[in-house]
């Protein structure tokens, strides 16, 4: 499945959110937060939904790529190690 995000030029590192308590608006780059992620029919086939995003987000071209991205299942995680996880286990 093909999936898009914004990642900063400079960093590498790719957008989690945005700060919207400030202006200009501040891009948010978590470690502890999934990537903005939008679909293929977001960036390609809806009219204005990448621009609405990029605008309303305040995001420049000139300092943030547009990357995509591919997201694969790599494994099955099963009950048992869903309940090391909850418990804060290790593996």
């Amino acid at each position: 499945m093909k999936l898009y995000a914004f990642q900063n030029k400079k960093t590498k590192k790719l957008v989690t959110g945005t700060d919207f308590s400030m202006y200009p608006h501040r891009q948010i780059f978590s470690e502890y937060s999934r990537p903005i992620f939008l679909t293929e029919k977001e960036v390609y086939k809806l009219n204005y939904a990448l621009e609405n995003e990029l605008h309303h987000r305040m995001i420049n071209l000139k300092n943030y790529d547009l990357v995509e991205c591919e997201l694969s299942v790599i494994k099955r995680v099963c009950k048992k190690e869903i309940d090391k996880i909850i418990n804060g286990e290790s593996k």
